[in-house]
Protein backbone atom coordinates (compact mmCIF):
# COMPACT_ATOMS: atom_id res chain seq x y z
CA UNK A 1 0.00 0.00 0.00
CA UNK A 2 1.29 3.33 -1.02
CA UNK A 3 1.24 7.24 0.56
CA UNK A 4 1.81 9.56 -2.47
CA UNK A 5 2.26 13.55 -2.37
CA UNK A 6 2.52 15.09 -5.00
CA UNK A 7 4.28 19.06 -4.94
CA UNK A 8 4.47 21.69 -7.88
CA UNK A 9 8.12 22.88 -7.55
CA UNK A 10 7.57 27.10 -7.08
CA UNK A 11 10.79 28.97 -7.57
CA UNK A 12 10.20 31.40 -5.59
CA UNK A 13 10.40 29.52 -2.43
CA UNK A 14 14.11 29.66 -3.17
CA UNK A 15 14.22 25.66 -3.25
CA UNK A 16 14.84 22.80 -5.83
CA UNK A 17 12.74 20.05 -7.27
CA UNK A 18 15.17 17.72 -3.99
CA UNK A 19 13.60 20.35 -1.54
CA UNK A 20 10.26 20.09 -2.98
CA UNK A 21 10.28 16.09 -3.05
CA UNK A 22 11.65 15.97 0.59
CA UNK A 23 8.87 18.62 1.91
CA UNK A 24 6.16 15.75 0.39
CA UNK A 25 8.10 13.42 2.23
CA UNK A 26 7.98 15.24 5.72
CA UNK A 27 4.23 16.07 5.16
CA UNK A 28 2.98 12.38 4.29
CA UNK A 29 5.81 11.37 7.83
CA UNK A 30 3.79 14.54 9.58
CA UNK A 31 0.28 14.46 9.00
CA UNK A 32 0.68 10.82 9.39
CA UNK A 33 -0.54 9.34 6.01
CA UNK A 34 0.14 5.77 6.78
CA UNK A 35 -2.43 5.77 10.63
CA UNK A 36 -5.48 4.73 8.80
CA UNK A 37 -3.49 1.87 6.77
CA UNK A 38 -2.46 -0.04 9.58
CA UNK A 39 -5.97 0.38 11.21
CA UNK A 40 -6.58 -1.59 8.31
CA UNK A 41 -4.32 -4.41 9.21
CA UNK A 42 -1.86 -3.64 6.53
CA UNK A 43 1.89 -3.85 8.28
CA UNK A 44 3.99 -0.75 8.29
CA UNK A 45 6.87 -2.94 6.62
CA UNK A 46 4.37 -3.34 3.60
CA UNK A 47 3.63 0.60 3.64
CA UNK A 48 5.42 2.86 1.00
CA UNK A 49 5.63 6.69 0.95
CA UNK A 50 6.73 8.12 -2.35
CA UNK A 51 7.08 12.28 -2.92
CA UNK A 52 6.75 13.84 -6.52
CA UNK A 53 7.73 17.47 -6.92
CA UNK A 54 7.08 18.60 -10.64
CA UNK A 55 8.89 21.58 -12.48
CA UNK A 56 6.60 21.88 -15.99
CA UNK A 57 7.47 18.02 -17.53
CA UNK A 58 10.36 17.44 -15.23
CA UNK A 59 9.47 14.85 -12.17
CA UNK A 60 11.22 13.94 -8.93
CA UNK A 61 9.98 11.02 -7.16
CA UNK A 62 12.02 9.45 -3.88
CA UNK A 63 10.63 7.46 -0.86
CA UNK A 64 10.38 3.60 -0.67
CA UNK A 65 9.47 2.10 3.08
CA UNK A 66 8.64 4.15 5.94
CA UNK A 67 11.61 3.34 7.19
CA UNK A 68 13.88 4.86 4.69
CA UNK A 69 11.62 7.80 4.10
CA UNK A 70 12.21 8.85 8.11
CA UNK A 71 16.00 8.00 6.98
CA UNK A 72 16.19 10.39 3.85
CA UNK A 73 14.21 12.92 6.08
CA UNK A 74 17.15 12.30 8.88
CA UNK A 75 19.69 12.52 6.62
CA UNK A 76 18.11 16.02 5.03
CA UNK A 77 17.97 17.85 8.42
CA UNK A 78 21.47 16.68 9.16
CA UNK A 79 22.72 18.04 6.27
CA UNK A 80 20.77 21.45 6.63
CA UNK A 81 22.30 21.50 10.31
CA UNK A 82 25.67 21.08 9.09
CA UNK A 83 25.46 23.59 6.76
CA UNK A 84 24.00 26.20 8.68
CA UNK A 85 26.95 25.14 11.57
CA UNK A 86 29.74 25.88 8.64
CA UNK A 87 27.82 29.18 7.86
CA UNK A 88 28.42 30.26 11.34
CA UNK A 89 32.28 29.15 11.24
CA UNK A 90 32.76 31.66 8.04
CA UNK A 91 30.48 34.74 9.84
CA UNK A 92 32.71 34.12 13.09
CA UNK A 93 35.45 34.10 10.98
CA UNK A 94 35.19 37.12 9.19
CA UNK A 95 34.66 39.12 11.98
CA UNK A 96 37.88 38.16 13.30
CA UNK A 97 39.55 40.04 10.40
Amino acid sequence: MENLEFKVYDWTDGGNLSATVLTALKQIVEKNYSTSLIDEGFLKENIRAYGFAFEGKTVLIDGGDLQKVNLIIKTAEEKKAARKVLAKKKTAKRKCR
